[in-house]
Parts: structure tokens; C-alpha cells; sequence
């Protein structure tokens, strides 16, 4: 099965370790948007109960918790669900104002969710910014990737659109949904 690493902030990086554990040494790094780390079929559950499951990533073995990969399903274009559930074409002065408000529409309450920056494009007329959604409260859906458009305007940046990938805990049916 293949896994993308999804939670880790912008700035930082997934450790596989040799190991399951955090107390293991770290043979590689994967960076937060990385995908095609490929499943090997072990899982192990630790005393404290976190799973880790060992992955292969660019020819290299090592163990990763399973809280930090997932399956992704299908894109979908989001943007009149936001706006729908916004009320409104938000603006804002930064891409990361405009990437929280917009993965807030997907975040819940009950679990608490986690809302990550994973990525960051490079200002141009149209800017991105991508944002992951950690914990929704189902047993197969893990989250959301959310990728946010922006345009200038005169007052900052104007949303533009949203894509959509539902994060996948057991994996992805023929059909692109979590199963």
C-alpha cells in the first residue's frame, strides 16, 4: 500500500527510525507532502498504545508512526463547499490567515482537530498554500489536505478556490474513497 506523510508542519520533517519508537535512531527523512512510501506490512502497537508501521521510502527501510501517513483518496474541487460554509469569499493579508480559515471549515470540535501548514508555494498572481486537517473524529477518513488559491486584491488576498483530499486511514477503494 502506498502512504503519504500528512501533519508535519512546513518547516519540518518526518523521521523514520530504525525501529518502532521515538527513542530508535533516525535513518531518513521524508518531507511533509512526500507520497509513495510503500507499506511493508508490520505494524506495532507500543505500551503507550501509538502505532508505528514500517514503511520503504526512497530505498531505505525504517519505521514511521502511523499517526503521520495516510492513504490519499481522490482531489476534489471544495471551493463551493467553503464558500457555502463560509458565507462568503474571504480576504485576508497572509496565504496562512487564508489557509487557516479555509481548512477550519473541514476541522471538528469533537475530536479536536489538528490544522497543519504542510506547504507553502512561492508568491505569484495566483498564490497556494496547503494545509492538512488531522483527526476528524471517523475511523476511516484521518483528515483532509487541503490545497488553498489565493489572488491579490486591494486590501491583500481574495480566495480564488480549494481542492480536497480526504487522508485515508485503511486505505482507498477502486472507487477513490476511504474504505
Amino acid at each position: 500500500m502506498s502512504l503519504a506523510v500528512v501533519g508535519i508542519e512546513h518547516h519540518d520533517v518526518l523521521n523514520m527510525r530504525a525501529g518502532p519508537g521515538v527513542h530508535e535512531p533516525v535513518i531518513a527523512t521524508a518531507e511533509p507532502t512526500s507520497t509513495g512510501l510503500i507499506a511493508q506490512g508490520k505494524t506495532r502497537m507500543l505500551p503507550d498504545g501509538a502505532l508505528w508501521v514500517e514503511v520503504e521510502f526512497a530505498t531505505v527501510v525504517g519505521w514511521v508512526y502511523l499517526g503521520h501517513v495516510a492513504t490519499l483518496a481522490d482531489t476534489a474541487d471544495a471551493t463551493a463547499f467553503v464558500v457555502a460554509q463560509l458565507g462568503e469569499y474571504p480576504t485576508t493579508t497572509s496565504m496562512q490567515e487564508m489557509g487557516q480559515i479555509v481548512a477550519s471549515v473541514f476541522a471538528t470540535t469533537d475530536p479536536q482537530s489538528r490544522i497543519v501548514m504542510v506547504a507553502t508555494a512561492a508568491p505569484g498572481t495566483v498564490q497556494d498554500t496547503t494545509f492538512d486537517v488531522i483527526g476528524v473524529g471517523d475511523d476511516a477518513i484521518g483528515g483532509y489536505r487541503i490545497r488553498v488559491f489565493a489572488v491579490p486584491v486591494s486590501d491583500g488576498l481574495g480566495f480564488h478556490s480549494a481542492e480536497v483530499t480526504t487522508l485515508c486511514i485503511r486505505g482507498v477503494t477502486t472507487d477513490g474513497l476511504c474504505s
